[in-house]
């Protein structure tokens, strides 16, 4: 497979959009079935892509840990978008 081809950015593409259409479900079952609040991710900084997917998802940015050298997040029940509800029906 050579680097740049369509083989080579199709994998990275499904990789984004299965992440996004695996947290909504378990956003929806956190705050529906468990009835969390909040529900918290940790991502390194230099990592936009899942960054993007969780802002996509509802998740507001908290702080950067230099610890764990982390951003950390959260998104609560009484404030989840409603869009991502309607999105995750679309999807399945």
């Amino acid at each position: 497979m050579t680097p740049g081809s369509e083989h080579d950015q199709r994998p990275r593409q499904l990789g984004l959009w299965v992440r996004h259409e695996l947290v909504l479900p378990a956003l929806q079952h956190g705050f529906t079935e468990r009835l969390l609040s909040p529900i918290v991710a940790s991502v390194r900084p230099q990592n936009a892509p899942s960054a993007r997917v969780l802002a996509k998802c509802g998740f507001s940015r908290l702080r950067y840990d230099s610890l764990l050298t982390r951003d950390h997040h959260e998104v609560r029940r009484a404030t989840w978008p409603p869009g991502a509800t309607a999105h995750m029906e679309r999807a399945t």
